[in-house]
């Protein structure tokens, strides 16, 4: 039913200007008591023969906005002068008479009047805060909205597809006070013997295919952290599409990208990735960057009689290791016509520095030079020398060689 608005104190006033029958805007000499919201009925050249009924549905001061042959009346033409006033209808006496007889569509609302002890099946009902102590609900039979903080006694059923918008909260019997590990909520399919989705009252959604217990979970690990004790799997549409992707506060793009083909990208942030890393071919990781990885150092190796300290480096970085010793003699180590010298341990290297198997080394003193070896564990021995020459006392020795680990 249409809504008017009314005022007991509106003036009788006048047109300033005259109105044609198409006009959609009237200026009156005063607007004085007449209702500030909209639409009302005003008579225009009342008590006369011209007299039309229009709808007042804006106001600015006294320039009126309106609709013209309102409730039956006839648009007319209408001097300045014209006597403007506020009356009741026809209309307004028709739509009481109609909501007087009305079953339906009654109050403002659509539908049939709900009763308060006959059975009646709703339909498109908004209820809020209802309490409903029925032992089911039926989408068929209750389809609607529940509103506000609306409370289940019993046992409800839902049935249908209901639809739950808002803050709802499940919970047992003991209300915020479930065990651990209670149920709040079970989804189930017609025919199946478990729940295929439930929500356990301590906060862990459990996932299962309806014939035995859940063994897929979603869980709060720790503070704004989720956890799972299943695999994740992401299916998408191609392989150019981002399965994964992270964002720092404002960021405008990705800083990480996880796509459908297994690439990995970096950015700033501020802009597209321009890092990537992916597989190029079987059992073969590949780069369009640079790449620069962590870099170790080798602690001092435990130097053997006969030699004294001097410097050590030993690096290794994606399991490639590079290891030199400088030492200074203290012994006359003299080489026969033929190279050789007397195996001498010069020193250790320390654990987690040694070669996976004997690997051969090169020395040098700047005036002879020679070949050594470093065995599995860490051993660096002297072996050659050029023939016929000697390594002197105070002389330095640098002994080097690398590996793959």
């Amino acid at each position: 039913m249409p809504e008017y608005y009314y005022s007991n104190t509106s003036v009788t006033t006048e047109l300033t200007g005259n109105a044609g029958t198409g006009d959609t805007t009237i200026v009156v000499a005063s607007a004085s008591g007449y209702p500030a919201q909209f639409p009302y009925v005003v008579a225009l050249d009342y008590e006369t023969d011209a007299e039309e009924l229009v709808l007042v549905t804006a106001a600015a001061g006294t320039t009126w906005t309106v609709t013209r042959a309102f409730g039956g009346t006839s648009a007319q033409a209408h001097s300045a002068g014209a006597v403007v006033k506020h009356v009741v209808n026809a209309v307004d006496l028709q739509d009481f008479r109609a909501h007087q007889d009305a079953s339906a569509g009654v109050h403002g609302v659509t539908g049939a009047v709900v009763g308060t002890s006959d059975t009646q099946t709703l339909s498109n009902k908004t209820l809020t805060s209802p309490v409903i102590t029925a032992a089911q609900i039926n989408g068929a039979d209750l389809d609607g909205t529940l509103q506000g903080n609306p409370t289940l006694d019993g046992a409800p059923e839902f049935t249908g597809a209901p639809v739950f918008v808002g803050g709802e909260e499940f919970t047992d019997a003991a209300a915020f006070e479930a065990a651990t590990g209670e149920l709040a909520l079970q989804v189930r399919v017609t025919g199946d013997t478990a729940a295929r989705v439930q929500f356990s009252a301590d906060g862990i959604l459990a996932w299962g295919d309806g014939t035995a217990a859940a063994d897929t979970v979603l869980y709060r690990l720790s503070d704004a952290l989720l956890g799972t004790t299943s695999r994740i799997r992401v299916i998408r549409p191609s392989v150019e599409s981002d399965a994964l992707a992270t964002r720092v506060g404002e960021d405008t793009n990705s800083r990480f990208i996880l796509s459908a083909d297994g690439r990995m990208l970096w950015g700033t942030g501020a802009a597209g990735a321009d890092t990537t890393l992916y597989r190029s071919d079987a059992n073969l990781l590949a780069t369009d960057d640079r790449f620069v990885a962590q870099v170790e150092t080798m602690p001092n190796p435990t130097i053997a009689s006969g030699f004294t300290a001097n410097a050590s480096v030993g690096r290794r970085t994606c399991g490639v290791y590079y290891v030199t010793v400088l030492v200074t003699n203290n012994v006359s180590r003299p080489a026969s016509g033929a190279g050789n010298i007397d195996d001498v341990l010069m020193c250790t290297l320390p654990s987690g520095w040694r070669p996976p198997a004997q690997t051969s080394a090169s020395w040098s003193n700047g005036i002879t030079s020679g070949e050594g070896r470093v065995d599995e564990s860490g051993q660096m021995v002297l072996r050659t020398a050029m023939p016929n020459s000697t390594i002197g006392i105070g002389t330095n020795i640098l002994c080097s060689l690398s590996w793959v680990g």
